[in-house]
């Protein structure tokens, strides 16, 4: 059942290894006519090849926004690659109405059975356990789309090298970190991440099946790199020959194993990426995704370059920020010298301390900006870097994250937060004072839907974790083409913090793992609502070396923080607005740790909160 090329030899820490002859397969798992077929459907059939490229197999709404996702990951980082999607009918024809992520789309025909993608256990590092085997597959849609899905995986890639020299396959949970130069660069005809462990699955069956021999490796195929030649066209073709044999003995295998044998008879010559270009978010024992995230620490693996996981931020921020002033041991004066920038969230003091530092205490420093709805984009798209250089304040609900642009970064970073529920209330109660008219009110729905969210609980549900989406980074896909926020309809305009929560979904636990470990690296001081006081004094012992009389900060004190107590929402409602704002639940959390500690540290150097100086 084997095509080989028997004079070849893999290699292998140096060593030879034997390459068996074969029975061929049968045409119809070459798919070379299927191939030619499909591609003369999509109009792609003669098309000539591109060096280099990217391949995605997605099936279904949920796998196919991760495929857009991480597909625009790789954009970010190799512009100069082609991105290929393999869908059904009904996803090729959604992916064409997208922004031009993928340069090539292909369908595969209409869906082959009523079965999602993310259902297939291999593609996002699970295997199913539902024992259905080929043998029932004709009593279920489930096996039987199984099956073809794991067959399509390995005809995207035979798709993939007739329009690409070489290819990379990714799985949908994966996101594209750093170059992918070293990848592309491999010499050896197919290169991958091994498992973690070198625990290789089914091995009892796959050396009884194939002679593989232990020591031999295993690839997490979920990030894979192949070359055309007709070494690797013989490799796919017995890959898929190999996971129809092997399925008839074990029904909840993976693709994995029988990728391993086929590399193992193939004659190919293969190579061992770094496991940085693979870096895998779960946890086995558990059977739990971990979260990554582009930028997070992580020992297992160092810089990530690939990750690839259920709970995944593809584009952190990077805000240049100077770390925590109380915390480090960095220089003041570079604190003083340094932009400043302070982080409005909305309902959390903000303008108070707009009044008091960018109009009292920082009007000589130099020219201001307001980072506002109408206003960032342009800062970092239409303004030039003198422009920008001459800005010794930022100030905004759309801040944080403006000094990665700012010529004279980094940057001291001053944010306040909100106990959640606090916010939560005060927000629900000012929406309706301004009939909805402020950008924090339209939800992502706009003011119209926003009328008729009735209750507390409600509104905590449709706005979730506020705080927490106020540090993750904006995309031009954000702000769109959007006009003045003024001009636009106030029934149904959002914000481009509501449009990123449309089109990525809302912030997740990765996100917040990323946050609660840069927190005290992006921002110079963290100030809480209920230490406003303390928390301002924190902000001008940074700025100025001084400590700001009370009676000064009391004079532009317009947030009351006693104004609005958890206490008022409804008995019956709480758990459910605690669920709604759980992350943010956590963040106020490591927000107060971090107050207490640079509390500590400003009263150890022999400071005091109180100056009666006026």
């Amino acid at each position: 059942m084997w095509l080989v090329v028997p004079h070849l030899v893999v290699v292998l820490t140096n060593a030879r290894r034997k390459v068996s002859r074969v029975v061929a397969p049968r045409a119809s798992f070459l798919s070379v006519a299927w191939t030619k077929s499909i591609l003369a459907a999509n109009g792609l059939w003669g098309v000539p090849p591109q060096p280099r490229g990217v391949v995605y197999l997605a099936v279904g709404a949920g796998s196919l926004e991760k495929a857009i996702r991480s597909a625009r990951s790789v954009r970010a980082w190799a512009s100069d690659l082609g991105i290929l999607l393999v869908s059904d009918s009904s996803g090729a024809a959604r992916a064409s109405k997208d922004d031009g992520v993928f340069d090539l789309i292909v369908s595969a025909g209409a869906k082959s059975a009523k079965i999602q993608y993310e259902e297939v256990g291999e593609y996002e590092g699970f295997r199913d356990r539902g024992g259905i085997g080929l043998e029932n597959e004709f009593l279920s849609k489930r096996g039987l789309g199984l099956k073809r899905l794991r067959t399509l995986k390995v005809r995207s890639l035979m798709i993939g090298l007739r329009l690409f020299r070489t290819a990379l396959f990714l799985d949908t949970d994966t996101a594209v970190c750093g170059s992918l130069e070293a990848v592309f660069g491999t010499r050896e005809d197919v290169a991958f991440v091994t498992i973690p462990g070198g625990r290789a699955h089914a091995q009892e069956l796959v050396a009884r099946a194939y002679g593989v021999p232990e020591s031999f490796p295993e690839a997490n195929t979920g990030v894979l790199l192949i070359r055309n030649s007709s070494r690797t066209q013989r490799l796919l073709a017995n890959w898929n020959v190999a996971y129809h044999t092997l399925a008839q003995r074990d029904d909840r295998l993976m693709d994995q194993p029988a990728f391993r044998a086929a590399l193992f008879k193939s004659g190919a010559t293969f190579g061992i990426l770094d496991r940085k270009y693979n870096c895998r978010g779960r946890d086995r024992r558990r059977k739990e995704a971990i979260p990554l995230a582009c930028g997070s620490k992580d020992d297992r693996f160092g810089r990530c370059v690939v990750i690839h996981s259920h709970a995944i931020t593809p584009d952190p921020p990077d805000p240049n920020g100077l770390p925590n002033f109380f915390l480090s041991n960095v220089s003041a004066d570079v604190y003083r010298n340094a932009p400043a920038v302070f982080l409005h969230i909305p309902k959390a003091a903000g303008n108070s301390v707009k009044q008091l530092f960018v109009k009292r205490v920082l009007r000589r420093r130099g020219r201001d900006r307001s980072l506002h709805i109408d206003t960032r984009r342009a800062w970092d798209s239409d303004l030039s870097g003198e422009q920008r250089s001459e800005a010794a304040v930022l100030y905004g609900a759309f801040s944080f994250g403006a000094c990665a642009t700012h010529p004279k970064g980094p940057c001291a970073y001053y944010v306040i937060f909100r106990d959640p529920v606090a916010r939560l209330l005060s927000e629900f109660k000012y929406c309706r004072a301004v009939d909805f008219s402020d950008q924090c009110c339209a939800g992502r729905r706009g003011a119209a839907a926003m009328r008729r969210v009735l209750t507390l609980d409600d509104w905590a549900e449709e706005k979730g974790n506020f705080m927490l989406e106020h540090l993750l980074r904006l995309t031009p896909l954000d702000w769109g083409e959007r006009g003045s926020w003024r001009k636009q309809n106030p029934e149904t305009r959002v914000n481009p913090i509501e449009t990123r929560r449309r089109r990525d979904g809302p912030a997740r636990h990765a996100d917040l793992d990323l946050a609660l470990a840069n927190l005290d690296n992006w921002f110079a001081v963290v100030g809480l609502t209920k230490r406003y006081d303390d928390s301002l004094a924190l902000f001008s012992y940074v700025l100025t070396g001084q400590v700001i009389p009370r009676s000064l900060v009391r004079s532009v004190h317009t947030h009351n923080q006693h104004s609005t107590n958890t206490s008022l929402s409804p008995p019956n409602t709480t758990d459910r607005i605690l669920r709604a704002v759980a992350l943010d639940l956590q963040l106020y959390g490591a927000a107060e740790e971090i107050f207490d500690r640079q509390v500590s540290t400003f009263l150890s150097h022999g400071l005091n909160f109180i100056s009666r100086r006026r």
